[in-house]
């Protein structure tokens, strides 16, 4: 049972991995789709994986969690930032919001360049550390994070709320699916 949990864990990652290779091209329509119905197999494979049964290998769940976090979470985390609103930088008084392309998956990219793959790499590595036991390298990864970033958000609100929002999301992700990873490994 918890061999198929781990399969449906892959397929997650797998069925959400057009939003990373699209690099933004991707409609937005397209993209929450795709967030919701990760979502729904990462449920699944949880529900699969409290089910009592023989416990599925590791070298099949580490691979398949840090899959599904790399795409899950790139899916959601587009889809949460969507709704945020855009507003150029050194306006004062009056908002004025940036004009994106009306189907553009993530308009405010441009805020912070290298977002969507710096994002991958930190679900990567938040995944890896869970699942290894070492949750101490969250707050590693999230220091590099946040220290390589400084420079950038220092003095520009916009950027600062996507990136506390953005990793939000993106911890949240990653450790939803190191927690299912290490609920099919053996103990």
């Amino acid at each position: 049972m918890h061999i198929a949990a781990a399969v449906l864990l892959a397929v997650s990652g797998l069925v959400c991995l057009p939003v990373v290779l699209a690099g933004g091209r991707l409609r937005l329509v397209w993209v929450r789709i795709l967030a919701l119905l990760g979502t729904l197999l990462l449920s699944a494979s949880a529900v699969l994986g409290l089910a009592h049964g023989d416990a599925a290998p590791a070298w099949l769940t580490a691979p398949a969690a840090i899959l599904a976090a790399v795409g899950l979470g790139s899916a959601l985390t587009v889809s949460v930032l969507s709704f945020t609103r855009i507003v150029r930088p050194g306006t004062i008084g009056a908002i004025q919001e940036a004009q994106p392309p009306e189907d553009a998956a993530d308009p405010g990219a441009e805020l912070l360049r290298g977002g969507a793959l710096i994002g991958v790499f930190e679900r990567a590595a938040i995944t890896a550390t869970l699942l290894a036991g070492w949750p101490e390298g969250l707050a590693v990864v999230l220091a590099v994070k946040g220290l390589g970033r400084f420079p950038e958000l220092k003095g520009n609100q916009g950027a600062s709320e996507r990136f506390i929002l953005g990793t939000l999301v993106s911890v949240l992700a990653a450790a939803a699916c190191a927690g299912v990873g290490r609920l099919l490994t053996p103990a």
